[in-house]
């Protein structure tokens, strides 16, 4: 009877426990988008911006300014951001322990009591700052109303001890007769000696209560993306839903190797295996291609759609034999270059990402090829019995022979697998670093732990001695399942003015101060070209322009300066390499030209104005964007053109527009050409000093509104092909002049280290608004999203477990 209670009770717990992860769930995800949403707002308000750079202006003129900042910063570095979750600790325990006093009458079930009560103040804790705590008052309320209800009807009664045998035998108070046969769990001698407890009895009796009770409570590796994980699909495509589905294979740091049925082994060698083949229809064969003698790779050889691709881990990049910049397009095959990564798409099924800083290659392929493939990477027919297939067809049982089956070079003979044995010792420094990423409950990575397993990435960290290529390759297998995560802060490194480096979340600023890292004058300037017929006459003449800005900016004293390229089509932006580098100098810039292709379809340019405002600028530089245009942008201001707008403003980004359009003096064509104007002026051809801007007429949308906000400019892009080299040499200046002229370097800049998509660095800097605010711990930037707060919940209520040991009291 007792035990049958007990399981109703442990139902109960149950239930309520799963309705507070509900409760939970929907208010974290309805508390995070707003408080994310309305602080956004409130810091991008032009008014608050205004009043910012308000302050920024009239505090210096305070008296004992300077002393009242040096306050501040001491005072902030002393900030406990948990301080008000401890003193709300303590008053929910005073009230908890007070409404609930008679619970500790009870010495065997005090520890019960403790645990729940403590859970209740951890949950508590943190969701105080969400304005929940009504709701979790009320769960825990019925929790430990249960949880009363059994002491109070059970074991008060004792049943647990068998004290509901005792009865009452006689009971006649009037003549002085009541008798009573009280029931004892031990035997007693005598009544003037303490009876023999039977402790072995008693201890299983709790340990068994114990055990049903462990059941409802977390364990020490608790964390709430198990649960949304659980259910989450990993595609939210319902394509992807539908066998036979996409195969995933891996190759990372030059000998692990995770086959499309999930076979896991290392292999190195001297020689070119063949990874995986189409044996059907024959549309691609990836080969690996090994440097001899040196057991790391040389490249990886793709055979697809009648070409020959050469990827080579410095991002250069051979199209059958001869090298080629990223992007390379011809027909359904396309490759380019998206922040760390390569990605190939053959157009027929075949996706292959590399993560060429970390050698982690991931192997994409449909369902169309499940039971059509062999080679080293295997079968892809969901079982691994016949992963050790040879090139002839054959299942072998030796590896070596497994592997040599494979070999296609004809002038390297095969020795087998070259890798060694990867030595395991917890006492090891590297095993440490490594096990603090990939194994400890605090890793970054802990939310995909549930559904991938990490001991491959181990391995490589442990082989390799790189922590951060580990990580990655490990990221790319949760990614697979549907968990996007950030590489570790210490992997992601951007680059200081003075050649130091600072990591991901970390803030510097630049300004002539002596404790400050100091100014810098260069510029980067990315130029987009929106890929269309119109275009292709004008982009011949992008060198000369280029080599312009550079004179120019040199004698402005601007040097060092560094030019990128972006592409846009009906497939979208894509970035165009010169020597491989996504930003290089004035002389390589035509490199990136040559592989500009020109089609006429419907293109987006806020997308790739958005995505030259996000490049990898280096911190501290002048940042110019310039668009190449065939016609105008949308009149209608999207949420997309809001973005952008910020994005230009908060980043101080100068954007220019080259753009196919006559500028007009009323409904008249000019005597003098116009070539282009600002929000200032405009700019004739052959005459400096006609500046008025009065009666002109020209395309006015989001993009020219953009342009003139950020101090930009619109240009005739036709002046660039103007017939005579006289004139054409004359508008290349005007507009390189003009350009330079608004490339002033900033004297005062804070920027922050941030990964991309891909988990390269990029530093993102924006001007100062004041001392103080500048100067103020990032603590609170960090601190006040709401997933930094549920991440801090986790983290304490694990503590708190492991401090307890679970239930180590009772079932000792």
């Amino acid at each position: 009877m007792m035990m049958k209670e007990v399981d109703t009770m442990t139902a109960s717990i149950k239930a309520n426990i799963r309705r507070l992860q509900r409760k939970i769930k929907e208010l974290l995800q309805k508390t995070k988008a707003i408080a994310s949403e309305k602080l956004d707002l409130i810091l991008q308000h032009p008014d608050i911006i205004k009043m910012q750079q308000q302050i920024s202006e009239r505090l210096p003129a305070m008296p004992e300014y300077s002393m009242v900042v040096k306050k501040v910063k001491s005072a902030v570095k002393n900030v406990d951001p948990m301080k008000p979750y401890n003193d709300v600790v303590t008053k929910v325990t005073s009230v908890v322990q007070s409404k609930y006093e008679e619970l500790n009458q009870d010495k065997d079930f005090v520890k019960f009591k403790i645990l729940i009560t403590e859970i209740y103040e951890e949950l508590s804790t943190g969701f105080e700052f969400l304005s929940i705590k009504k709701q979790l008052m009320d769960i825990a309320t019925q929790m430990l109303s249960d949880i009363k209800k059994f002491i109070v009807e059970d074991i008060a009664e004792m049943k647990i001890l068998g004290l509901d045998k005792s009865r009452v035998i006689a009971f006649d108070p009037e003549n002085g007769n009541i008798e009573v046969e009280i029931y004892m769990p031990t035997g007693m001698e005598t009544l003037d000696r303490l009876p023999k407890i039977p402790v072995t009895k008693f201890r299983n009796v709790m340990k068994d209560f114990a055990g049903k009770v462990q059941t409802v409570i977390p364990d020490s590796d608790f964390n709430l993306w198990d649960i949304y994980y659980r259910v989450r699909p990993a595609s939210l495509h319902p394509i992807d839903w539908i066998p036979p589905f996409k195969g995933y294979a891996y190759v990372a740091g030059n000998r692990h190797f995770i086959t499309f049925d999930g076979k896991k082994f290392d292999f190195s060698g001297d020689c070119s295996f063949v990874l995986t083949r189409d044996l059907v229809d024959n549309n691609f064969t990836v080969i690996m291609n090994y440097k001899p003698n040196e057991n790391i790779m040389d490249n990886l050889l793709v055979l697809a759609e009648g070409k020959t691709i050469e990827i080579f881990p410095d991002f250069t990049v051979k199209i059958d034999g001869k090298p080629h910049e990223f992007p390379y397009m011809s027909h359904k095959l396309s490759l380019e270059r998206v922040g760390n990564w390569i990605k190939l798409d053959t157009g027929r099924g075949l996706i292959i990402t590399g993560d060429l800083p970390s050698n982690v290659f991931t192997i994409e392929v449909s369902g169309w090829y499940f039971g059509k493939l062999a080679g080293i990477l295997g079968t892809y027919n969901n079982e691994q019995y016949d992963e050790l297939t040879t090139g002839d067809n054959k299942i072998v049982k030796n590896e070596d022979s497994f592997y040599n089956s494979w070999e296609v070079s004809k002038k390297c003979r095969p020795n087998g697998n070259n890798a060694v044995d990867i030595i395991q010792d917890e006492s090891d420094v590297k095993y440490i670093k490594c096990a603090k990423v990939l194994k400890s409950t605090d890793s970054v990575h802990r939310p995909c732990f549930r559904q991938v397993n990490p001991d491959k990435a181990f391995e490589m960290c442990l082989n390799r001695d790189d922590m951060c290529a580990a990580s990655r390759f490990y990221l790319h297998q949760c990614r697979q399942q549907g968990v996007y995560l950030p590489p570790p802060k210490e992997c992601v490194q951007c680059v200081a003015p003075n050649a130091e480096s600072f990591e991901a979340g970390e803030t510097i600023r630049i300004s002539p101060r002596s404790d400050d890292y100091q100014p810098i004058s260069s510029a980067d300037t990315i130029f987009i070209v929106e890929e269309k017929p119109c275009n292709k006459e004008t982009t011949k003449h992008l060198g000369s322009l280029v080599y312009e800005v550079e004179q120019e900016l040199t004698k402005a004293g601007i040097s060092n300066n560094k030019y990128g390229l972006i592409g846009f089509n009906k497939k979208g932006s894509h970035s165009h390499t010169m020597d491989g580098q996504l930003l290089n100098d004035a002389t390589n810039f035509v490199k990136g030209v040559e592989s500009l292709t020109f089609t006429s379809y419907k293109t987006d340019t806020l997308d790739a104005i958005l995505q030259a405002a996000n490049y990898p600028f280096r911190a501290g530089v002048v940042k110019n964007i310039i668009l190449l245009q065939c016609g105008g942008c949308s009149d209608l201001k999207t949420i997309q053109y809001q973005q952008v707008r910020h994005t230009l403003q908060a980043r101080n980004i100068q954007f220019h527009i080259l753009r196919d359009q006559e500028f007009m003096l009323g409904n008249k064509i000019p005597k003098q050409k116009i070539l282009g104007i600002d929000s200032r002026r405009k700019y004739v051809l052959q005459n400096s000093n006609d500046q008025s801007r009065e009666n002109m007429g020209y395309s006015v949308d989001t993009c020219s509104h953009l342009a003139l906000l950020s101090n930009g400019s619109i240009f005739d892009s036709s002046s660039l092909s103007l017939k005579k080299v006289r004139l054409q040499k004359m508008a290349i200046d005007t507009i390189s002049n003009r350009i330079a002229k608004s490339s002033l370097p900033s004297q005062c800049q804070v920027c922050t280290c941030e990964a991309d998509e891909t988990g390269a660095a990029k530093s993102v800097c924006r001007s100062c608004y004041s001392e103080m605010t500048d100067y103020i711990s990032l603590w609170w930037n960090t601190f006040r999203h709401p997933m930094t707060i549920e991440h801090e919940i986790n983290k304490q209520f694990q503590e708190f477990l492991n401090a307890k040991k679970g239930w180590a009291v009772l079932t000792a």
